[in-house]
Parts: structure tokens; sequence; C-alpha cells
């Protein structure tokens, strides 16, 4: 049995750099989209985006230091400013989630 959570989509987009340097401006870019009906067309026109970075001192336990949510339209680029929020000085992981 199908359900529309398996319809949501987000298409994240190659970072131009994983490397950051402390404060520097750094979008990713992301396209979200709504669930379907049987026609094809979005249930939608706007979807939530939830946004996670987390940190890790020794690569493999990560705590999480800031959480946030966006409203997007369904199928259109958006973007995250990262680079203002990431922590300073650590490895950091984003994590995005849509419903």
């Amino acid at each position: 049995m199908a359900t529309l959570e398996e319809d949501i989509a987000l298409h994240v987009e190659d970072l131009e750099s994983i490397n950051l340097i402390n404060g520097q401006s750094a979008k990713v870019y992301f396209t979200a989209t709504s669930a379907k009906n049987k026609k094809g067309e979005p249930i939608d026109s706007k979807v939530i985006v939830t946004y996670t970075l987390a940190y890790t001192e020794d690569g493999y336990n990560y705590t999480t230091y800031k959480t946030g949510s966006m409203q997007c339209i369904s199928e259109e680029r958006s973007s995250l400013e990262i680079g203002e929020i990431a922590r300073l000085s650590s490895s950091s992981r984003l994590t995005l989630k849509v419903s």
C-alpha cells in the first residue's frame, strides 16, 4: 500500500565545496516536491523543509546544535544559508527533511 509520504521528494544539489571557512557564506540548494494526486498534480503548493546541523569531535557521534524549518514552494528551487549558522571550527553534518 502506497502512502503520500512515499511520494514526497527532496533533491539536494551538490555543494560547491565540502570545506567551509568559519563564517564564509555557503548555500545549500534544493528542490522539495509535494505528494501528487492520481492526476499527477501536487497536493500542496507549499512544503515544510526542516534542517538539523550537528557536530562531531570523534567522527562518529554527533550532537545537534541547530535546528529550524522553512516553508518552500513545491517544485521550486530553494536555498539554505549554512555558512553563517554552521558551528565554528568543527565537522558538521546537515540533515534536511521535507513534509
